[in-house]
């Protein structure tokens, strides 16, 4: 199997799939993604950051060949999500973490302010991002805060339409913590089709690190079969 890996904002691959890149190394390959402004990709974040994120992905797949993709939060989701939908998209399965599709984009923007907040007032958060991503990070929150200004419903809303509209299959995995998470995992699993959804209870927006054994055992069987519907939803 080839498993491509894709973070989200200012975070990285490495770090938010930790243990299930451990648990797969081996059973095929594992290709974790560093987009542009973040840890040791040496491309800045730019004005094209999405576009340029979606390049990136589909040169990983044109090297490495199709395979699965698994995506977190608010960066990464609306990345996999844009290749995944092109014509000759290579991805033969798409797993989105951490996402509740059509938030409008008020309330979105007022998330990425919150991004400049909680670095402002916790030090350690800064020194963390900087440990990271080096002192460009505040120039890849920029640039993503521009994206959002500029083209938020072109390049990074995600759609109920979009995701019920996937030809591959697509799961929506989400924690149990969040209620705006947590029902729109329940609704994806409703829809029929290739989209479905999990919860995973005790888990809050980045499942893959709070349930790490449980989301790679879900993802697994959603690989298996394209469909998790199957699986009892965490007690």
């Amino acid at each position: 199997m080839t498993v491509y890996l894709i973070h989200g904002l200012l975070e990285s691959s490495l770090g938010q799939f930790a243990p299930q890149i451990r648990r797969w190394q081996g059973r095929g390959t594992i290709v974790p993604l560093q987009l542009p402004g973040h840890a040791e990709n040496t491309l800045d974040a730019g004005s094209d950051l999405i576009g340029d994120s979606v390049r990136l992905l589909a040169a990983a797949v044109e090297r490495y060949g199709p395979g699965h993709v698994i995506a977190a939060s608010y960066l990464g989701s609306p990345v996999a999500l844009r290749y995944a939908l092109e014509p000759d998209t290579q991805a033969s399965s798409l797993v989105l973490m951490g996402l509740v599709p059509e938030v409008p984009e008020e309330i979105f923007s007022r998330w990425v302010q919150g991004f400049y907040v909680l670095a402002d007032e916790n030090p350690s958060l800064a020194d963390a991002y900087e440990r990271t991503h080096g002192p460009r990070w505040r120039s890849t929150l920029d640039a993503f805060a521009g994206v959002v200004e500029r083209a938020y419903e072109e390049e990074i809303a995600v759609s109920w339409p979009m995701l019920e509209g996937s030809r591959i299959p697509v799961l929506v995995a989400n924690g149990s913590h969040k209620s705006n998470e947590r029902g729109a995992a329940r609704r994806a699993d409703e829809a029929g089709g290739m989209l479905s959804g999990h919860v995973f209870e005790g888990a809050g927006h980045v499942p893959s690190r709070d349930r790490p054994e449980a989301f790679a055992v879900t993802v697994e069987s959603f690989w298996r079969s394209g469909n998790p519907r199957g699986l009892e939803h965490d007690a």
